[in-house]
């Protein structure tokens, strides 16, 4: 089982979850100690000695931030705001913890392997990154990244974009009527995407009347997209849009949004189990 450890006031739960397996973070929430769910964000991290630099404290650092961030997520935007002011303020108060602890939250959020995926949450964080930071090259840089992750944020429309199929002919996602829209960015020569395909191909979320699938192709090799069409099921649209990510942050392949009748981000950066379960409450 997961291990839990008390840290001052830090109740902390390894980052893979029960049994050893990633889990998606929102259900990793509920298997976090009762005490930990009881607590305020903004008093988390009460007691923690950011001064210490030793293996152990980076460690207890990293698997502490992992939990923030998931109190952050149970957290008002005003409170969010706050606790992760307040937490940049002490985390960044050395020359390392000013360099490693960006580091750690990159990584926590933004990486795209994470199971750690709120863009509301990362935003909040790149927010004060910008305003603390005195070099114009990382305001840039953490600015370039804010615009992105604010794209398409979950209850936001979904921005439309263009696409190709097959055959030759152009649509976009907003002329797609139906209940719900699956957005299944992949790609063919990704890892990573052959490994949920299978997965793909016998969730039966994949097939209900009610859900249309667009399986879409972001990148701009459209030898490699015509080379691997033709080998989804029918009831999938297989579909080319090689400038989507001007518009949808993808930070790695494969990603999954379920979007509502209206085309407003339902899930996103989910997985096919969340998917069935919001559906069947639905």
């Amino acid at each position: 089982m997961g291990r839990s450890r008390r840290m001052g006031q830090l109740s902390l739960i390894g980052p893979m979850g029960l049994m050893g397996k990633k889990l998606g973070w929102p259900i990793l929430f509920f298997l976090l100690p009762l005490t930990l769910r009881g607590q305020e964000a903004g008093h988390f991290w009460q007691g923690f000695n950011f001064a210490d630099t030793t293996d152990t404290n980076r460690e207890r650092a990293s698997q502490g931030i992992a939990d923030f961030i998931l109190l952050l997520d149970k957290t008002d935007s005003t409170r969010m705001d706050k606790a992760v002011a307040s937490f940049l303020q002490h985390a960044t108060s050395t020359p390392w913890g000013k360099k490693h602890y960006p580091e750690m939250i990159h990584e926590q959020l933004g990486s795209g392997q994470s199971y750690l995926c709120h863009d509301k949450v990362y935003a909040c964080f790149l927010r004060h990154l910008i305003a603390q930071s005195r070099n114009e090259a990382e305001i840039s840089r953490l600015s370039f990244r804010l615009e992105q992750v604010s794209r398409n944020q979950t209850g936001s429309q979904a921005s439309d974009f263009s696409f190709e199929l097959p055959d030759g002919h152009k649509d976009s996602l907003y002329h797609i009527r139906s209940p719900w829209t699956l957005l299944y960015f992949s790609d063919p020569t990704c890892s990573n995407c052959h490994r949920l395909l299978p997965q793909a191909l016998e969730s039966p979320v994949m097939y209900a009347d009610s859900i249309q699938v667009i399986m879409v192709y972001p990148d701009d090799d459209r030898v490699t997209w015509e080379n691997t069409t033709h080998a989804m099921p029918d009831k999938w649209m297989e579909t080319w849009a090689p400038h989507v990510r001007e518009r949808y942050y993808l930070p790695s392949l494969p990603s999954l949004y379920l979007l509502d009748r209206q085309k407003r981000v339902v899930l996103k950066n989910t997985t096919l189990d969340q998917i069935a379960r919001f559906l069947k409450e639905h």
